[in-house]
């Protein structure tokens, strides 16, 4: 699964709700209501969360190190 933009059939996940900017709300949102379905623990749940946080900064240190901009996929993705 991904939600790069630059991946049109790879990338459904945010499709409608991006448009209004609220797609990481919905998805965050709706992970966390199937984790709870699901019996996830707070603590399984923080460990989720960790490791995409994790995903995050080895994704960011890597296009550094590659001389590309922290944020290269534009503002739209960062929190309101």
């Amino acid at each position: 699964m991904t939600l790069a933009s630059d991946r049109p059939h790879e990338s459904r996940l945010l499709d409608g709700a991006a448009a209004d900017g609220q797609g990481a709300r919905l998805v965050a949102r709706t992970l966390f209501r199937e984790m709870q379905r699901s019996g996830f623990t707070h603590g399984q749940v923080l460990a989720v969360a960790d490791e995409l946080l994790g995903c995050l900064c080895a994704t960011v240190r890597g296009r550094e190190a590659a001389g590309a901009p922290p944020n290269s996929r534009g503002s739209e993705h960062t929190r309101k």
